[in-house]
């Protein structure tokens, strides 16, 4: 195989979504195999923070694309380190709600976040980590235990300025 850079090329860029389905936000499946994402209805450039959304799954091999059940106006999906779970972010009110693939229902986890869609899954996956900072809830880094729902400040982040287009989030 060709390097490039000290990477190896696999393969070459090819469309994955149909024509007619359009996504954001991708997130890829812990076994390669599927990519999750969002699709807002309409434009992807009209004031997307305000436009809800579905979140779909297409699956690489067969081209499947389905629909994630119950996840009406839910955008930023990401999976969880094992597949078993979907975390995902409402517009409305800031709140974090995690999808459990077994029993096929969403649970709230937060609310009034703020900045919600920046968040990351623990590596062992028993928590989603997201920066709150609304004005309900005083800035800083959370984190919320899926098995629990206990909520946790891990960094308090009063006084600290972010800078950017996008603002702050981490991976």
């Amino acid at each position: 195989m060709a390097t490039l850079s000290g990477f190896r090329r696999w393969g070459h860029a090819q469309r994955v979504l149909p024509e007619s389905v359009g996504g954001i936000d991708p997130s890829w499946s812990p076994d390669g195999n599927s990519l999750l994402f969002g699709q807002p209805p309409g434009s992807y450039f009209s004031g997307m923070n305000d436009v809800p959304q579905i979140l779909k799954i297409i699956n690489l091999q067969t081209q499947r694309v389905s629909v994630v059940p119950g996840s009406e106006g839910l955008r930023s999906p990401l999976w969880s380190p094992d597949g078993q779970y979907i975390s995902a972010t409402s517009p409305i009110g800031g709140r974090l709600l995690v999808f459990n693939a077994t029993t096929q229902d969403w649970k709230e986890q937060a609310r009034d976040m703020g900045r919600g869609p920046f968040r990351a899954w623990s590596r062992d996956g028993r928590y989603v980590y997201f920066l709150g900072d609304s004005e309900a809830v005083e800035p800083g880094i959370f984190r919320v235990a899926i098995s629990t729902n206990k909520l946790e400040k891990i960094l308090n982040l009063k006084g600290f300025r972010s800078a950017g287009l996008w603002g702050a989030y981490f991976l």
